[in-house]
């Protein structure tokens, strides 16, 4: 009943004049799904007591409240152009796969977030990553399960057949463009490729205004290529003369006047804006989810649609969600929670450079390149303490610890992350010492696992484990749904 009634004032609140009082006005978003299509998914297969699925594509028409202090802090957002309510409007992709009779459901969400576009919950399944759609089932388990499986664009900057994205709008100085002097490194790895791809147009074509340099290896001097050995191709790429002196491995940096960067933090409000949506609109107001409150509640009492919401994000996307938990985002325009429970996997201590101008949130700091891209530094732990570098005191969990929404939280990291994305310091902060991990956190690293599951292909000098692990990471989100229900504690953290 108390979440009826927050539904129904924030829904007023959305439709609802507000007067001009010079004080902020309430929180308000307006979420509309527009379903785009409706069909069985996996050819009608069944799945035990779950039944068989469906498959729905959606756009989510969004609108967000650039005044509303929950939404402040985003990058721009106060740039992008309003409608008559003053609200900026933008659309995302999304697709579900769910029981057909929802009474069969489980009334558990998954939200797979995306990676770079791309769908990853077929590992869950025992499958492949991948842009099978809707998704590799492989042996079934989460729809034997009856999970409801969520995906929604949060990157603004990915395109393409089968992939999940979004369409945000570009800030502007009062109708005027941005623009900003920006950077891209490129390390080609082959003797033949010489073109380097601009995130952001150039604003101007004048060589002048741009600088192209190589060095050799990390920390090595800088060499700067004349103008008369590069040139624009058009305003999003360069194409280079390679120095003969250059092997493939050189590290080539590009300095350049962009413009027109887009209101990409928004890719976090999308995600808070839409769970809660699904987890709390009713049909009348067009949520596809609405009837999963008709199947039997797995707890001792369940409110709404959705009674457990668990995010889950590899690689890239599980620096997202650490990402999402640092800015404050699991918590919705109401004030709940948005995630039950949140599992990052392999991102090591990293987060992303997306709430930002300029951002691009498919790039990160690398062995060897993008050492100055954000997404990198303090805080580490999700402990909150303090810096020894900095002085700065933080946490991953300061934010939503703050507002009483923080999530249940399992971090996964193989050996590889430990080399190759600083995953120590998730356990010691930046300390000399291992710091204790809050108890809503599970952190486990599996010894000598590759960045990917099964992975054959050498990212380094010598050849990865091939070890599959994936089945580690099934019983990983077994036991997250069951800790959310409180059922059963995962073991600690180890």
């Amino acid at each position: 009943m108390l979440r009826y009634w927050r539904t129904l004032l924030l829904l007023l609140a959305v439709a609802l004049p507000q007067a001009s009082t010079g004080q902020p006005r309430a929180p308000r978003q307006l979420v509309r799904l527009e379903i785009t299509a409706r069909a069985p998914a996996f050819n009608g297969e069944s799945f035990g007591a779950a039944g068989s699925y469906e498959r729905i594509a959606a756009v989510a028409h969004m609108r967000i409240d650039p005044l509303a202090p929950a939404n402040r802090g985003i990058v721009d957002l106060d740039k992008a152009p309003r409608d008559a309510d003053g609200l900026v409007a933008y659309d995302v992709d999304v697709l579900i796969l769910r029981p057909r009779d929802g009474a069969r459901a489980s009334r558990v969400l998954l939200f797979d977030v995306v990676n770079r576009g791309i769908k990853t919950a077929g590992v869950l399944n025992g499958g492949s990553i991948g842009l099978a759609d809707p998704v590799d089932s492989g042996d079934g388990l989460l729809m034997s399960k009856g999970v409801t499986v969520l995906w929604a664009g949060w990157q603004g900057d990915v395109t393409g057949p089968n992939m999940i994205g979004a369409r945000f709008p570009v800030a502007t100085d009062h109708g005027k463009p941005i623009t900003g002097r920006i950077s891209a490194e490129a390390i080609f790895d082959n003797l033949t490729s010489n073109r380097i791809a601009l995130a952001y147009p150039a604003a101007s074509p004048d060589q002048s205004a741009a600088r192209l340099t190589v060095r050799a290896v990390t920390g090595s001097p800088e060499r700067v290529i004349p103008a008369d050995q590069w040139r624009f191709d058009g305003d999003r790429a360069v194409v280079v003369t390679r120095p003969a002196n250059m092997d493939a491995g050189a590290i080539y940096r590009f300095e350049y006047v962009a413009r027109d960067p887009k209101v990409m933090g928004l890719g976090f409000a999308v995600v808070r804006d839409l769970v809660s949506f699904v987890r709390h609109a009713d049909a009348a107001q067009g949520n596809p989810l609405a009837d999963l409150a008709r199947a039997p509640c797995p707890r001792a009492s369940c409110d709404g649609a959705v009674t457990s919401a668990v995010a889950m994000g590899i690689s890239q996307s599980g620096r997202y969600l650490r990402d999402f938990l640092w800015q404050g985002f699991n918590r919705d325009l109401a004030g709940g929670r948005v995630f039950d429970g949140i599992m990052t996997m392999v991102p090591g201590a990293r987060r992303t450079f997306t709430n930002a101008r300029f951002a691009e949130p498919g790039r990160f700091s690398r062995q060897h390149e993008d050492h100055d891209v954000p997404g990198f530094g303090f805080p580490y732990a999700y402990a909150t303490l303090r810096d020894p570098v900095t002085g700065q005191t933080d946490g991953i969990l300061r934010a939503c610890t703050a507002t009483g929404t923080c999530p249940k939280v399992m971090h996964f990291d193989t050996g590889a992350e430990f080399w190759q994305a600083g995953a120590s310091l998730v356990g010691t902060g930046g300390t000399n010492r291992d710091v204790p991990f809050p108890p809503n956190v599970r952190a486990y690293m599996l010894a000598g696992g590759a960045h990917a599951p099964g992975m054959t292909t050498p990212a380094c000098a010598l050849p990865a484990n091939p070890m599959n692990y994936s089945a580690v990471q099934r019983a990983l989100f077994v036991a997250m749904v069951d800790w959310t229900l409180d059922r059963t504690a995962p073991p600690p953290p180890r």
